[in-house]
Order: C-alpha cells, then sequence, then structure tokens
C-alpha cells in the first residue's frame, strides 16, 4: 500500500486542522503522563508531601543574574498581595486597592527588565490586571522569548480570586525541546509504515518552555498549559510549561526508589532523567502525529468523534510508544549507549501508573503497553529474585508493532478494533500482581 502524505497548505483546512489538535491536547489531559496524582481533592498527598516538590534547592536561584533576581523579588511581592485578594469575603474596593499594587509593581518590573518582548507583557499586564481582562497580556506573553524569569496571573473561574504562577526558564533547554518539534517529518519516517499518516506542519505546534517552578508550591501536574482559558487558546494559542524542578522531584522521590526494588543492580543505572525528560517531551510531540481524519468515510469524520469513549485510551497509547519509538532518532552517535536507558526508564514509568488503582479506567492504556511488552517477551517476571529482565530488541519491536497498531485504529475509526486491543491485553497478570505487593509501601504521590 503506497503511504499518503497530507500536505496541509489551505489556510482554512489548516485552521480546522489546528482547532482539531488543539481539542487532542485538552482532552488528553486527564490521560496524559503530566498529572503526579489524581485531581480529585480527596486524594490529593498532604502538605508535608508537596511543599518537598519545589524547594530552593531544585529551583535555580542562586544562579540567576542581578536583574532576573530585582525581577523575582519583585514578583514574589505580587505573590503576597495576591494570598490577600484570595482571602474569603474580601470586599471589592479593597480587592481594587490590592490589584492598583500589583499593578504597580508589574509596572516597576517591566521597567527592571532589560528584554522588549518581557518589556511589552509586563506593561500590558499590569493593565490588564485591573481589568480582569487578560487577552491582551495573554498575546504578548505568547510572543515572549528567552526571558530567564516568568510570571502568570489569571483569574479563577466563577470568583474573584487570581492565580499566579512564578517561574525560572531554561532558556538553552527550551530551545533544545523545541528543537525535537523540527524532527517531526523523521519521526514519521521512523515508522516505516505503509500506513497513511499526516504530516503535520511544525508551525501548528505549540511551542514548549521548560521552565522550573517557583509558585504555587503544591503542584498536582508536571506539565502546565498556558493560557488556561479555552476563549483564550482558541484565539491566539498556547504554549506547553514543563516543569523541570517537578519533574527531578519525582523522579528521585518515585521513579527511581521503584527501579531499585524491581530492577537488578546493574539495570537501575539505566533508569536516569534525561531519558525521562525527553520521554515525556516527546509523548507530548507525539500527540500531534498520526491520522486526525478517519480514512474511508463518506464524510469527515475526525478520529475523536469516531472513536468516542475510546479516543483518549488510544491516543495515550500512541503518544507513549510513539516517544519511545522515536527516541533514537535524536540520540547522537557519541551517545549511542544510552539509547537503551530510555526503554527501561519508560517501563519504570508504567509501572508507577500502574502500582495502584491498576484497573481504573486511566490506568487501561499503561495495562496494555506492560502486557503487550510481556506477552511479547520485552520483559520477563523473575520470580525467584523478584526481579524484571528485559530483552531490548523485543522491546523495541513490541513497542514499534503497538504503535502501529493504534495508529491503524485511528486510522480506520475502528471501536471494534480498540475493545479487541483492551480485551486482550487490558487484564492484571500475575506478574504484576506480584510487583505491586513489592512496591506496596514505597511513597505515593
Amino acid at each position: 500500500m503506497k503511504k499518503i502524505t497530507y500536505k496541509l497548505n489551505k489556510p482554512f483546512f489548516l485552521l480546522i486542522i489546528h482547532i482539531t489538535l488543539t481539542i487532542f491536547v485538552i482532552s488528553t489531559l486527564k490521560y496524559s503522563t503530566n498529572y503526579l496524582y489524581s485531581v480529585n481533592d480527596n486524594q490529593k498527598p498532604k502538605e508535608k508531601e508537596t511543599n518537598t516538590l519545589v524547594s530552593k534547592d531544585n529551583s535555580n536561584i542562586d544562579d540567576l543574574d542581578k536583574e532576573s533576581k530585582k525581577l523575582l523579588d519583585n514578583f514574589m511581592k505580587i505573590s503576597k498581595i495576591v494570598e490577600q485578594i484570595n482571602i474569603k469575603d474580601l470586599d471589592q474596593d479593597m480587592a481594587l486597592k490590592l490589584k492598583k499594587k500589583i499593578s504597580n509593581l508589574l509596572k516597576n518590573a517591566s521597567n527592571i527588565s532589560s528584554n522588549e518582548e518581557q518589556k511589552k507583557y509586563l506593561s500590558s499586564l499590569s493593565n490588564d490586571v485591573l481589568k480582569d481582562k487578560f487577552i491582551s497580556s495573554n498575546l504578548k506573553w505568547m510572543e515572549m522569548r528567552k526571558n530567564k524569569v516568568d510570571i502568570i496571573l489569571e483569574p479563577e473561574t466563577k470568583s474573584n480570586k487570581i492565580k499566579i504562577f512564578i517561574f525560572l526558564n531554561n532558556i538553552k533547554k527550551t530551545e533544545q525541546v523545541n528543537q525535537y518539534i523540527q524532527n517531526i517529518d523523521m519521526f514519521l519516517e521512523n515508522l516505516e509504515s505503509g500506513k497513511r499518516q499526516i504530516s503535520i506542519n511544525p508551525s501548528l505546534l505549540p511551542s514548549i518552555n521548560v521552565s522550573s517552578m517557583i509558585l504555587p508550591l503544591k503542584p498536582n501536574k508536571y506539565i502546565l498549559i498556558k493560557p488556561e482559558s479555552k476563549e483564550y487558546k482558541e484565539k491566539i494559542g498556547y504554549k506547553l510549561i514543563i516543569l523541570e524542578n517537578v519533574m527531578q522531584s519525582y523522579y528521585k522521590k518515585i521513579l527511581k526508589p521503584i527501579a531499585q526494588k524491581v530492577l537488578t543492580k546493574k539495570d537501575i543505572a539505566l533508569v536516569d532523567f534525561e531519558s525521562y525528560f525527553c520521554y515525556v517531551v516527546l509523548h507530548r510531540i507525539a500527540h500531534f502525529l498520526g491520522p486526525v481524519i478517519v480514512d474511508n468515510k463518506p464524510n469527515l469524520t475526525y478520529v475523536y468523534e469516531s472513536l468516542g469513549n475510546y479516543f483518549n485510551f488510544i491516543e495515550e497509547i500512541k503518544a507513549d510508544t510513539l516517544a519511545i519509538h522515536n527516541f533514537p532518532v535524536l540520540i547522537k552517535q557519541k551517545e549511542e549507549k544510552k539509547k537503551n536507558n530510555i526503554y527501561i526508564t519508560y517501563l519504570i514509568v508504567l509501572l508507577e501508573k500502574l502500582r495502584n488503582d491498576t484497573e481504573k479506567e486511566i490506568n487501561k492504556p499503561y495495562l496494555v503497553q506492560f502486557n503487550y511488552l510481556l506477552k511479547n517477551g520485552g520483559i520477563v517476571f523473575n520470580i525467584s529474585d523478584k526481579k524484571l529482565l528485559f530483552n531490548i530488541k523485543k522491546m523495541k519491536n513490541s513497542i514499534k508493532e503497538l504503535a502501529l497498531k493504534v495508529i491503524d485504529i485511528e486510522n480506520r475509526g475502528s471501536i471494534k478494533n480498540a475493545e479487541i486491543l483492551i480485551n486482550s491485553y487490558g487484564s492484571i497478570p500475575n506478574e504484576l500482581k506480584e510487583i505491586k505487593k513489592i512496591l506496596k509501601n514505597l511513597t505515593k504521590l
């Protein structure tokens, strides 16, 4: 079958695809790997546990230059005023008085910054905070590049409260990550598939910032989508903010201890943060690969419409498997030995997702992936020493095979094939039951 590539060169079709991709990202958030724990308030971790995810030690504050430190100090003053505004039953006159203080501090920050784009953003934000309408400043925020310190203010829905986010941006790593987006065509070619693909214009993908979070102290996600307002997203687009310091804490406190429990001493070293970081980034990019419109339908039908409730399930498997399959494309020759690390790191991420509430719908994509690797010989659980062993070659083949399988399901919009995949690989195997026992007493988020 000849491979068909659709070039998106018509403005109207580009607009349709852009809107569809926005829906993809938003709709997959509840399934995606960027959650540290359930968003159900009853299941949030205790304050003493979450406070350790963001700290002075992992925020790189000491490395800031003089100007950035002044900006950060200014933004922290704003955060104290936001706390006062968010007090329950604060009267409108007092709220306005406090917002004027924030506005003045933002004007001061604008004068401090030597970054022209940031100057414009902070000046615009100083006006918008008084109007509670942030479309103008959000537009300028979207245009900002290479600013080291960042602040976002946005109104809470159905209240007079304000949300505040303060970040330190890792400019070098941000440039590296956005370079990945330019490899979209290489990723598609890497599949070597006869299946229909749609080549997405990289300009349609959101830009990605790599940042260290300063506030809030208790994040429940390590990727944020900003601006948060659906209206703003549709008008001006959005950015993905990857919270590197939150990810590092998650890796050290959760993923590494899991590896130490289930892998041999030799294999523990193969689990590393950079592989985990690349996996997360490539996972997000992979959501933009593959079919958008169902093949061989008489009417224009989007994949998410055709698959209905199965879409998030299939889409998450696709993003995971394509992320892992495409990782070797980015590895330089001198780093050839590190190619295997991502497969083992990815396996540990699957186990973290599956050690609790394995049968919940949200964890089904990870269960299918684990079982697919298990049944195809990619991983083996040694019952005598209770360690996971793996066959890299079989893992690679299984991941590619599963990626092509779910892409075909999306291409056809086939609910029947999605159900077959769940029924074939959606049960908890004895090996996983044993692993869950081993991990039972580890720290939870």
